[in-house]
């Protein structure tokens, strides 16, 4: 996936989060 994708995904926490 994209920078942009995998950052929606993970979150900025690098958590599994579809929010962000």
């Amino acid at each position: 996936v994209t920078l942009l994708v995998s950052l929606s995904i993970y979150g900025s926490n690098g958590n599994f989060n579809l929010s962000g």
